[in-house]
């Protein structure tokens, strides 16, 4: 009984001990948190969080949503163009469908309006498809990327946070120059106070460039991740379509010219006899 009761004693000495410690390191921390200027404080972190809600919401996740959309396109043009070789129409009808959402569509339907298809002189019934300009001039990092995500304002954003930040320190400093007393008198003891508002400014400023660092990092990981997608689908959609316009094509162009030029100048002469 009498060894239960000088463990139980050891214990609660321990725990006194530690419970000391603990308040004794504590307390000077939330000593200085209290002397903390919060109406400095609050604002900043108010608008740091503010626009660090909007990142994500409106840039980091959308353009992670792309990238995966981008690389399904990618995936999925890869297996039509091996599983449709040869069959220009039945590659065509995959594509189609493939490039059925959004932002890919409107920009298909304008590419695929700039494709040509001709016959085949050497192989009866043969139909080929030719590519008159790259895919770059439709399928832009601007047009895909950019203003699916409001890229252009995001990627300042990183300045607008060290603004901030700046406007942070800058009102604390102002905020303790007006609490120090420079008689020399009351120096000494307005001192701490003056203190005080610098710490808490410099503590503002901090967390808001902390974040402007962390959303550089994100913002410009994701959005050289998305163009080089971008890229790759440039390079995938050139691969469907033999670029040029061919021998064949430019031939058709001359025979087309030659018989509707008689007729055009027999039109223009009328029409300058007419008058």
């Amino acid at each position: 009984m009498d060894q239960i009761t000088d463990n139980v004693n050891q214990a609660g000495s321990l725990f006194t001990t530690q419970l000391a410690y603990v308040t004794q390191t504590v307390a000077p921390l939330f000593d200085f948190i209290l002397r903390l200027n919060f109406f400095i404080l609050l604002p900043i972190f108010f608008a740091v969080t503010v626009f660090l809600v909007g990142y994500f919401k409106r840039y980091q996740w959308p353009a992670e949503k792309l990238s995966e959309s981008l690389a399904k396109v990618i995936s999925q043009i890869k297996a039509a163009r091996f599983k449709y070789d040869g069959a220009p129409d039945q590659l065509k009808a995959e594509i189609d469908s493939v490039f059925n959402l959004s932002p890919f569509k409107a920009l298909w339907q304008e590419y695929d309006a700039s494709l040509h298809t001709i016959q085949l002189k050497d192989r009866s019934g043969t139909k080929a498809v030719l590519a008159t300009v790259p895919a770059e001039m439709f399928f832009s990092k601007e047009s895909i990327v950019d203003l699916q995500i409001n890229a252009d304002f995001y990627r300042h954003l990183p300045g607008i946070l060290t603004g901030i930040g700046i406007i942070g320190t800058f009102s604390g400093l102002v905020w303790g120059l007006h609490e120090f007393k420079p008689d020399p008198s009351e120096a000494l003891s307005s001192l701490p106070l003056l203190l005080q508002e610098v710490t808490s400014a410099f503590l503002g400023s901090g967390f808001a460039i902390l974040a402007a660092i962390f959303v550089t990092y994100k913002e410009k990981s994701i959005l050289n991740h998305c163009y080089r997608l971008v890229e790759d689908l440039n390079k995938e959609i050139d691969s469907l379509y033999a670029a040029g316009v061919g021998e064949e094509y430019l031939a058709r162009l001359v025979s087309v010219s030659e018989n509707h030029l008689p007729a055009t100048i027999e039109d223009l002469t009328a029409f300058r006899f007419g008058h």
